[in-house]
C-alpha cells in the first residue's frame, strides 16, 4: 500500500500547508452544514483520506493509537451515514 501511493503523498507534501489546511477545512464545514447528501460526500472524502493516512503510519504506530485512530474515522463514517438518513 505504501508503495503504490507514494507518489501521491510525495505530491501532497509539495502543496503549501495553508492550502491543504484550508481545503480540509472547507471540507470539513461543507460537511457539517452541509443536507443530506451534499454533507454527507465531503464527510466521506475525509474519512477515506484518513483511513488512507491511517493504513500508511499503521506499522508506525501502537496499537492505542492504531485504535484512536480507527475509531475517529468510524466516527467521521457514522456522521456521514446519519446525514443520509
Amino acid at each position: 500500500m505504501q508503495e503504490r501511493t507514494a507518489g501521491v503523498a510525495v505530491r501532497l507534501s509539495r502543496v503549501p500547508r495553508f492550502l491543504l489546511i484550508g481545503l480540509f477545512g472547507g471540507l470539513v464545514v461543507l460537511g457539517l452544514a452541509g443536507p443530506g447528501l451534499l454533507g454527507a460526500i465531503p464527510l466521506l472524502l475525509i474519512a477515506a483520506i484518513g483511513g488512507w493516512l491511517l493504513l500508511l503510519g499503521w506499522e508506525q504506530r501502537s496499537g492505542i493509537e492504531r485504535l484512536l485512530r480507527l475509531l475517529v474515522v468510524l466516527a467521521i463514517v457514522a456522521l456521514a451515514v446519519y446525514k443520509l438518513i
